[in-house]
């Protein structure tokens, strides 16, 4: 659990980072080679803990934990048992099916974050003019100018 929990949190850590930097960096500022390596590596890292590390120890904590075939999903109060041992529920959901339809999640929720983050990254440029564009210049007694005159 602590190594699923510490990588859970290196990936969110990674990621609110690339959002941070994007706030931070000019958009019209050259990228020089040793920053676009540094920056590959980062996102190489990143998809690493998505799509490898942070799945795989989710599996592995679960799976030390006896989720497998052998147990089934009764939820709180047995109100999903299945008709086979006794409920009203049409089907039996195992553990192991809850394990492998939580870790499918995480890849959808990383999918969907690989073009957010894309787009945020890539239009730092048209956040900074309408961030500027809001702050309209003050007129000559200091307060902001409504209408050009």
């Amino acid at each position: 659990m602590v190594a699923f929990i510490t990588a859970l949190v290196i990936t969110i850590g990674m990621t609110a980072g690339i959002f941070v930097y994007a706030d931070r960096r000019p958009a019209d500022q050259p990228t020089t080679w040793g920053e676009a390596m540094i920056g590959s590596a980062y996102v190489f890292m990143l998809l690493i803990l998505w799509f490898g590390i942070l799945p795989d120890q989710f599996v592995d904590w679960v799976d030390s934990e006896g989720w497998n075939n052998e147990r089934f999903f009764v939820g709180p109060g047995a109100i999903l048992e299945a008709k086979a041992q006794g409920g009203w529920f049409p089907f039996s959901i195992t553990y192991l099916a809850i394990r492998d339809i939580v870790v499918v999640i995480e890849h959808v929720v990383a999918l969907a974050l690989l073009p957010i983050t894309a787009a945020y990254w890539q239009n730092r440029g048209e956040r900074a003019k309408a961030k500027e564009a809001a702050t309209a210049a003050p007129s000559d007694f200091g307060r902001p100018l409504v209408r050009e005159a």
